[in-house]
């Protein structure tokens, strides 16, 4: 509830607060490390067959020259619609 009530309050003028609040929410709903969710890639919500995911590196750290491969982290439906606001505004 907490969340729910800085994400509505907090303006989109006070930037640096705005994307603190954005980053906890979507930590919060995708329920990720913090290391993943701070280095989620810059992209929108994705779909396959009607369901969201979103792409993310599931390592906390890199394995020299070793390829890290993405992998997709499916979204509850309830949390799509918020998500999706919170990603555009966070690319904005």
């Amino acid at each position: 509830v907490a969340i729910g009530e800085l994400y509505k309050k907090i303006p989109k003028q006070a930037w640096s607060d705005r994307v603190r609040i954005l980053i906890v929410v979507l930590h919060a709903f995708t329920g990720r490390r913090i290391g993943e969710t701070l280095t989620l890639p810059a992209k929108p919500i994705q779909y396959e067959d009607n369901v969201a995911y979103l792409e993310y590196y599931p390592q906390k750290r890199s394995q020299g020259s070793q390829i890290i491969v993405k992998e997709r982290l499916w979204l509850i439906p309830a949390t799509v619609e918020l998500l999706n606001s919170v990603i555009s505004e966070l690319l904005e």
